[in-house]
């Protein structure tokens, strides 16, 4: 996935991992690790970040970007795409989320979650699930030129997400696993 065409694909087709894995038939998470590798200071390329973790949801990969916090220790929020993405193996999710408590930050959120390894028989799958991060008003400098994000994406509002229970200013919670030491403040 040469730079220059992956920049071209970026014009065309906007920051969707499905529609530039399927322009250069590679894997969802290979087209994810590469867009979110692409050089911040390019043209029209929005801010991207990309996490990943394994079977266990034990976060094995991070590139942050900001406003979209990700924990240093710990779990990470269970209300996260890439955790559902772990329970629907091969099913691509799409979601428009936030962290902040005003929502103004918001991000399109793809997950998915495919086998690590090559099949082998009667051995069962090891999954690992990938979040790909794009800053909407990112993806709507690149879209700008006339690509349009689907209406599914726009028609739901943004879901508001934590970054750990620890320090999750959300109440209400139905997924804490642990109090907030924000509770109170």
């Amino acid at each position: 996935m040469p730079l220059a065409d992956v920049l071209s694909c970026l014009r065309d087709v906007g920051p969707d991992p499905a529609l530039v894995a399927r322009n250069f038939g590679v894997s969802l998470p290979r087209a994810m690790r590469r867009l979110a590798d692409l050089p911040t200071d390019a043209d029209d390329v929005p801010e991207m970040g990309l996490v990943s973790c394994d079977a266990s949801g034990t976060l094995i990969f991070r590139k942050p970007l900001d406003g979209f916090s990700l924990p240093r220790f710990g779990a990470a929020c269970p209300k996260w795409p890439l955790f559902q993405a772990l329970s629907q193996p091969m099913m691509p999710l799409h979601r428009s989320v936030h962290q902040d408590v005003r929502g103004e930050a918001v991000f399109d959120a793809y997950a998915v979650a495919e086998p690590a390894e090559a099949p082998s028989f009667n051995t069962p799958p090891l999954y690992q699930a990938h979040m790909l991060l794009v800053a909407r008003d990112g993806w709507d400098a690149v879209a700008g030129s006339g690509r349009k994000r689907s209406a599914a994406a726009t028609a739901a509002p943004a879901t508001a997400l934590g970054i750990s229970c620890r320090i999750c200013p959300l109440n209400d919670c139905s997924a804490r696993r642990e109090p907030s030491i924000l509770a109170g403040v």
